[in-house]
């Protein structure tokens, strides 16, 4: 393999790297955005109770 396909390779490989961590970091976001969304849902005592349970 020649210098000038290696390079041409290595170049390709690091622009797909960088659109599977952007689509990773938009899915990351967008899990965030619903789990915000339904812990709002969770009413406080039952929140309470949980954190209780998961602190022992």
């Amino acid at each position: 393999m020649s210098l000038k396909a290696l390079s041409e390779d290595i170049q390709r490989r690091s622009r797909e790297m960088d659109r599977q961590r952007s689509s990773a970091l938009v899915l990351l976001k967008r899990q965030k955005c619903e789990l915000q969304q339904q812990v709002q849902k969770i009413p406080l005592p039952v929140m309470i109770g949980l954190a209780l349970v998961g602190d022992s």
